[in-house]
């Protein structure tokens, strides 16, 4: 949501808003729409088993294969299953043989759901789902299949996201915002609560049975490779084709739509990546993204008292068992370790890294003093601060590893050049 882009002169403004103002086909994360609606019409079952030839099959004289078709594909899979290994046969040949001869039934049933209902998050430039019909001047005897597995649709990101929120909140659509309230003086003169879009996307089995197809995905499918150790993740992946070829050269657009944790979800996520310079690979590129975005949110949502912990039991607490603490600004660090009940040296500094104390079993803050035209010593902050306060200085910054600062390129204390670059090595 946060599309920063870095101008020729080193300031910042906003770029396109890929999540709610890009209109492109969402490939296989749709699958799970197409087959939610026909579960809920009753025309399968996540056990029924579907005839896949190979991963190969002809639809109106027009040949659609699975992924792994060249390698000889799936002789036959359940519904559940061909959701799990992301099937575009067993999606389409569903779809097609129950809605062909009334296509508008499925459409219909699609927009029912609240999926292409105008999403206003206050963004300027959010676009609408386009959804072809027949009407459509591009709609032809393939359509339909093609529908079905996320072509002849275009939707913007935070509308496949709002949908996968639906499936997680029990089938309730709920209209994403961003702002809480806007305040003037002090006083609210604007403020958004939680809207109900759609009471029920579908019949309360129905949800039930598409929840444990998106846990199975992740369990036994497409994106097995992102289960975490510390908790169920639900979701799709999805890849799409956006040029089909032309001129000679495939573009794609990869994604991993999902929330968690699967048996309790608390947040929902979309992950996107368009035009990998690499071979497209959902699960990799997206999908683990998602688990590395979801293990960190969680963790901050897991309480777990310090005294609590093993380590951290008995009267007294040895060196090696302190926590590593990331340096910045004093208020913020100060008001962290107040919420750790942890005892330190404190530093009136307004910028101070943390450190070990050589002499007693505890935490010492040291002054990080920032002077004018010297690089300031950053070593020791978290990346945010240490981004912050650099940029601050007119210098660019370039980041490797993750963590807090252990490495400075430029030594503090030197003049600062503006406009040169600084790297910063975290660990």
């Amino acid at each position: 949501m946060v599309n920063l882009q870095r101008a020729s002169n080193g300031s910042y403004f906003e770029g396109w808003n890929m999540a709610v103002a890009d209109l492109s086909e969402p490939g296989s994360t749709f699958k799970t729409m197409s087959l939610m609606v026909a579960l809920d019409h009753g025309v399968c079952d996540t056990a029924d088993i579907v005839d896949l030839n190979h991963g190969v099959w002809m639809f109106h004289n027009a040949k659609m294969t699975d992924h792994n078709w060249r390698k000889g594909g799936y002789d036959s899979l359940s519904v559940a299953g061909i959701l799990a290994q992301s099937s575009n046969v067993g999606v389409s040949r569903i779809i097609d043989e129950n809605y062909k001869k009334d296509p508008m039934k499925f459409i219909n049933a699609v927009t029912a759901t609240g999926f292409a209902d105008k999403i206003d998050v206050g963004v300027p430039g959010t676009a609408v789902p386009r959804i072809a019909t027949p009407e459509s001047k591009s709609w032809s005897r393939v359509a339909l299949p093609w529908m079905s597995i996320g072509y002849v649709v275009q939707v913007p990101p935070i509308y496949t996201l709002n949908f996968y929120n639906a499936i997680a909140n029990g089938g309730k659509m709920m209209r994403p915002y961003l702002v809480k309230e806007i305040r003037r003086d002090g006083h609210v003169i604007e403020r958004n609560s939680p809207q109900v879009v759609k009471s029920s996307i579908c019949k309360a089995s129905t949800l039930k049975k598409v929840q444990g197809m998106l846990e199975g995905v992740v369990e036994y499918g497409t994106a097995k490779t992102i289960a975490s150790d510390l908790f169920p993740i639900a979701g799709k992946t999805g890849t799409a084709q956006l040029n089909y070829g032309k001129g000679g050269v495939t573009k794609h657009q990869v994604s991993f739509c999902g929330y968690f944790p699967a048996d309790k979800p608390m947040y929902s996520c979309i992950v996107v990546v368009k035009e990998p310079e690499m071979p497209p690979a959902a699960a990799f590129m997206c999908g683990d993204v998602f688990k590395k975005v979801a293990e960190r949110i969680y963790s901050q949502e897991v309480e777990t008292d310090i005294a609590d912990l093993e380590r951290w039991k008995g009267d007294s607490i040895q060196l090696y068992n302190l926590p590593i603490v990331k340096g910045g600004a004093r208020k913020e660090v100060e008001e962290a370790m107040k919420e750790l009940n942890l005892k330190y040296e404190k530093d009136a500094s307004d910028w101070i890294s943390m450190s070990k104390s050589t002499e007693y079993a505890g935490l010492i803050a040291n002054s990080c003093p920032v002077l004018n035209n010297l690089v300031p010593n950053v070593v020791g902050m978290g990346a945010a601060d240490a981004v912050y306060l650099l940029e601050s200085c007119g210098m660019y910054v370039q980041l490797y590893g993750k963590g807090r600062v252990v490495k400075q390129s430029i030594m503090n204390g030197q003049n600062i050049v503006k406009g040169s670059t600084i790297t910063l090595t975290l660990k």
